[in-house]
C-alpha cells in the first residue's frame, strides 16, 4: 500500500543536515552531488545567509582554480573582506 505525502509535509520530515554535511554539500562540485543533495542545498541555503554567502564564494573560488585564472581574486577578496563570515573575512584581511 502507497501512502501519498504532499511535498510540504515529506519536507518537514527531513532529517536536518548536520555541520559536516553542509560543508561537503557546499565543496562538492555540482555535478558531482547526489541528485537528492542538489535537490536540498537550495532549500538550506535559502534559510541561512552566511550559508548562502559561503556557498557563492566557495563556488566561485572553485571557478577560479578550475579555469587557472586569478583575475577574479581581488574582487573575490574584496566580498570575503565584506562578508558576514568572520573566520573566513580574516583570510581577505591576511593578503
Amino acid at each position: 500500500m502507497r501512502l501519498d505525502v504532499d511535498d510540504a509535509a515529506f519536507e518537514s520530515r527531513e532529517r536536518p543536515a548536520s555541520p559536516r554535511e553542509a560543508a561537503r554539500w557546499i565543496t562538492t562540485h555540482p555535478h558531482r552531488r547526489n541528485p537528492n543533495v542538489n535537490d536540498r542545498l537550495p532549500r538550506l541555503v535559502d534559510h541561512c545567509p552566511e550559508l548562502r554567502q559561503t556557498h557563492d564564494l566557495v563556488r566561485r573560488s572553485a571557478v577560479m582554480l578550475g579555469v587557472h585564472d586569478a583575475t577574479p581574486l581581488t574582487g573575490w577578496l574584496n566580498d570575503l573582506s565584506l562578508s558576514v563570515l568572520a573566520p573566513l573575512a580574516g583570510v581577505a584581511g591576511a593578503s
